[in-house]
């Protein structure tokens, strides 16, 4: 079973930036009590589906919406928006790279995420 607080993952997150950069960083999922493994890194996303969009399809087709699970996902050029989600609520943060390195806060909403419990991440609209 999962022990990590929010804290621990975004000091883990910083962590693989410092390393990796923003430009590399795949978006990320980490369900408590996954028998498939501690850690998700969605790769082979195509150039024309958004990051934030394939992270939730994936928790709406693996049935993650009615677990707690870590994510983070690359929102911008200089912008990672991740957080904690369990089906009562979500906390979120997001980390920014300066000129002075990653700064990473607590933010109190995210406009595009959609998951919810039950129903999962609401299809994306088509075109």
């Amino acid at each position: 079973m999962n022990t990590l607080t929010l804290q621990e993952f975004i000091e883990t997150t910083l962590e693989v930036l410092e390393s990796t950069g923003m430009e590399k960083y795949l978006p990320t999922l980490i369900p408590f009590g996954s028998e498939e493994g501690p850690l998700m890194l969605i790769e082979g996303i195509p150039a024309d589906v958004d990051p934030r969009e394939a992270l939730q399809e994936v928790v709406r087709l693996g049935e993650f919406n009615n677990s707690t699970f870590f994510f983070c996902v690359r929102a911008a050029v200089d912008e990672l928006v991740g957080g904690l989600y369990s089906p009562a609520g979500t906390e979120f943060f997001a980390i920014r790279e300066s000129s002075k390195g990653f700064l990473a806060g607590r933010v109190p909403a995210c406009d595009w995420w959609r998951v919810h419990p039950t129903l999962g991440a609401e299809p994306r609209p088509q075109p």
